[in-house]
């Protein structure tokens, strides 16, 4: 192999996108990157030195120094901890939504209003701490989709002429254009996305389509930026530049996923929104009508008021739902499952009933031509010519099949014009003044005359049929066989274990090898010669008969389908924008076990979201019943900030099991 020239890297090299910034934030507010790094620099420069100056005032306090030496510590903590606090009321009140940062500036500067400097600074560093805590933990729900970015290499080794020879010169992967070719050795990970031009090797996809194992990759095989190459060295044609890769097309989709709030989600920021300000005007009720009406003590009742606010503030329950979708959405994409935000989360986890395309989803959706068989002795590789020359202008699986058919069979190739392609009918053209058509058999029964009985013992064996006609007139029966996937079969067992029923297939192809097919898998039923419209008409169906039906499907054939269907599933969309794009939920590897996965990583969410709300509302109802029957003995805003951060811990942690109980094996 020839030397390697290492080009310097360039200074114009993007950054990765970044996986931090807190949508969690109590102020809700969208902030620019830059403007967040810097508000989070401060709240942890002035977090900690809130924190220093108040065990300095409690270390003063017990040592009995002066009153004022100990209060000038507290208000300083105050102020250092407390700035981003006032900040992020200002802008609550100047959009007219109170939230939990106004309640906790009232019950700072109340404290500092009563005199309790110590009670004032405890609650802001407190909040802050807890503040800390729950940004930490989104961090760390998102941390495995930064992680995927950082798995693709910065730099690859790229085939270059210099003269009469190739020489590797290694380069900044960003600068590498669509078509050159690159280099990876056993052991690296690969730059970009590519086809293999040379050389075979095991390749672990498992940060793309979550396999465990790896794959055997050969040329002509698409390869993905991210991918670890295990073996032997490949030589590959970059498809993709390298922001483009598949693996930053997933972080890209995750990160807008992730800012796509549920309806369940939505509901509990309108219930927050409501509550803020009946909390204040409860507590502002409980400050000052007993003193009032029963001549109580002033002092007391407006502490207690402001241990209401803290302990009542909503942080918890409105982290309930956010944070857990988020565990979900980066659970699933390290399984190689694409969620499409909180709706599409909540959508699968209330599926009742699954409908399935045949081929390409059940089956292998590479299907080979295993007869032609000509009718009234007429030119067998003549005809073959023209099927291969009507179906070159087609994308379906059948037409492809037909045209690697042609190429085989018959070196020379002939071209047929005004060549027209019906959606679910076929193809029509002309060659030599006769006008052709090929497409399936369920349309041209009236048509077969003596081919009949052919197209009758074709599909009995369970081969799928098209039929050529030229004038009009059946001239030959094409028969086809696909394969079914492996995972077919266990991935409808799995489902049916989760009580989904039914779980039906829907195909344009005949009965006997959609039946044929079924029987295989065994999936409850099947619909067959169907037209696009059909499927349409019967995913409607399925809807009103069953509830919430999913469609499974490869993501571009079936976009009318996958759309009319609750949920809409694309099946190995790795390395396909169109079906990461049109779809739901997109499953990158083709492994139908992969459905249940996410539905079950969807039902987890469900119920975990419903026990970080019944846990929130139960730890505020114990503390604030508590507080007036003086259950605790005292009334004390650091304890009510304990109990609203012992709520936010409990709840973030209950949602960060998403992630332990679905890593990838």
């Amino acid at each position: 192999m020839s030397d390697i020239a290492v080009k310097p890297p360039s200074a114009n090299v993007s950054a990765a996108p970044s996986a931090c910034g807190c949508c969690a934030c109590p102020s809700g507010s969208a902030v620019r990157p830059d403007a967040e790094k810097a508000g989070v620099n401060w709240e942890i420069w002035g977090g900690l030195a809130c924190a220093l100056l108040t065990f300095a005032g409690w270390g003063g306090y017990h040592l009995a120094l002066p009153a004022l030496y100990i209060h000038a510590l507290y208000f300083v903590a105050v102020v250092a901890g407390g700035w981003p606090l006032l900040c992020g009321s200002w802008r609550a009140i100047g959009a007219l939504a109170l939230d939990m940062n106004v309640l906790m500036s009232i019950a700072a500067i109340g404290a500092c209003w009563l005199g309790d400097w110590g009670e004032a600074a405890s609650l802001v560093f407190l909040y802050s701490v807890s503040e800390w805590i729950e940004r930490q933990s989104v961090r760390r729900s998102r941390r495995a989709i930064a992680n995927l970015m950082s798995l693709t290499p910065p730099r690859a080794l790229v085939r270059q002429l210099k003269g009469k020879a190739q020489d590797l010169i290694e380069v900044d992967a960003n600068e590498v254009a669509v078509g050159d070719i690159f280099v990876v050795r056993a052991g690296e990970r690969i730059a970009l996305d590519g086809v293999i031009t040379e050389g075979h090797s095991q390749v672990n996809q498992a940060p793309v389509t979550g396999e465990s194992l790896p794959v055997e990759k050969g040329i002509g095989d698409e390869v993905f930026a991210g991918t670890l190459n295990d073996s032997g060295v490949l030589e590959a044609r970059a498809t993709r530049l390298a922001q483009d890769g598949t693996l930053a097309h997933i972080a890209r989709l995750v990160g807008e996923a992730e800012a796509q709030k549920s309806p369940r989600q939505r509901t509990m920021e309108s219930f927050a929104r409501l509550y803020t300000p009946v909390i204040i005007a409860v507590a502002a009720t409980v400050a000052i009508m007993p003193p009032l009406i029963f001549g109580a003590n002033w002092h007391s009742w407006f502490y207690r008021a402001l241990s209401l606010l803290v302990a009542a503030c909503p942080c918890a329950f409105v982290l309930s739902g956010p944070i857990a979708a988020i565990c979900a959405i980066s659970a699933a994409a390290r399984r190689g499952i694409l969620i499409r935000g909180g709706t599409a989360l909540e959508t699968l986890a209330a599926v009742q009933a699954v409908a399935f395309d045949k081929t390409g989803t059940i089956t292998e959706g590479v299907p080979h031509v295993t007869d032609f068989i000509t009718l009234n002795g007429q030119p067998r590789d003549q005809l073959i010519a023209v099927a291969g020359a009507l179906e070159q202008q087609s994308q379906h699986p059948l037409a492809r099949a037909v045209v690697d058919f042609a190429r085989r069979e018959v070196p020379s190739t002939v071209v047929a014009e005004n060549v027209q392609e019906q959606e679910g009918q076929g193809v029509s053209g002309t060659y030599e003044g006769t006008r052709y058509h090929i497409g399936r058999i369920g349309l041209a029964k009236a048509q077969l005359d003596g081919a009949a009985a052919m197209v009758q013992s074709l599909q009995s064996q369970g081969r799928s049929v098209a039929l050529l006609n030229g004038a009009g007139k059946p001239l030959a029966v094409i028969g086809f066989t696909d394969k079914v996937r492996a995972s077919a079969s266990s991935g409808l067992l799995h489902l049916q274990a989760q009580g989904i029923a039914p779980r039906i297939i829907l195909s344009g192809d005949n009965t006997a090898a959609v039946r044929h097919v079924t029987e295989q898998v065994g999936a409850d039923s099947y619909q067959s010669e169907l037209m696009p419209a059909d499927k349409l008409r019967i995913i409607r169906e399925f809807g009103q008969q069953h509830g919430t039906t999913a469609m499974v499907g490869d993501g571009i054939n079936d976009a009318p389908a996958l759309a009319q269907a609750d949920i809409g599933v694309a099946m190995g969309a790795a390395g396909s924008d169109a079906a990461l794009e049109v779809s739901d939920v997109a499953l990158m590897s083709d492994d139908l076990n992969k459905l249940p996965e996410a539905i079950a990583i969807a039902r987890q969410a469900r119920s975990i979201i419903m026990q970080n709300i019944a846990l929130a509302l139960a730890m505020k109802f114990i503390f604030i019943v508590g507080l007036f029957l003086n259950l605790w003995g005292s009334y004390s805003l650091a304890g009510g900030v304990i109990a609203d951060m012992g709520a936010t811990l409990l709840v973030t942690a209950n949602a960060l099991r998403l992630l332990q109980s679905h890593q990838n094996n």
